[in-house]
């Protein structure tokens, strides 16, 4: 198919400069090699949207279960940081002894347990992936 087109002192300053860069043998090659650049940058910017709607219908779970997670630990850490000061009220206990000195046989047990169970939804969660 052959056009006509009126094009500024600019642009075909700019398809000369393309045409020299790209070492092509005319203006037409010039305009075409833009045209071609120019489709994929299209073709880029789709394949780049397709993967960030991707991303997010499959983050999305992932998000709400994390909000949902860090809520549920506030408000564990705030009842238990209730029970703790009703305790330490009750007992008239005024000394503090950090973990890092003496550890209670209970939270020993109790991190070997919590250990077992990571450890365990792990395994399940590798068997998903795997099945």
């Amino acid at each position: 198919m052959r056009k006509l087109f009126e094009l500024s002192e600019q642009e075909v300053a700019l398809l000369d400069r393309v045409k020299k860069e790209q070492e092509l043998g005319s203006e037409v090659a010039a305009l075409r090699y833009i045209l071609c650049r120019y489709q994929e940058q299209e073709d880029q910017k789709e394949l780049i949207k397709e993967a960030i709607q991707t991303y997010e219908a499959e983050a999305k779970g992932f998000h709400e279960r994390l909000k949902w997670s860090s809520t549920m630990a506030e408000r564990n850490t705030t009842m238990l940081l209730d029970v703790a000061n009703t305790f330490l009220f009750q007992q008239g206990i005024e000394d503090c002894i950090p973990v890092e000195d003496i550890e209670s046989p209970v939270l020993a047990r109790s991190r070997d347990i919590l250990k077992r169970k990571l450890a365990h939804f792990k395994q399940q969660k590798d068997n998903r992936r795997k099945g």
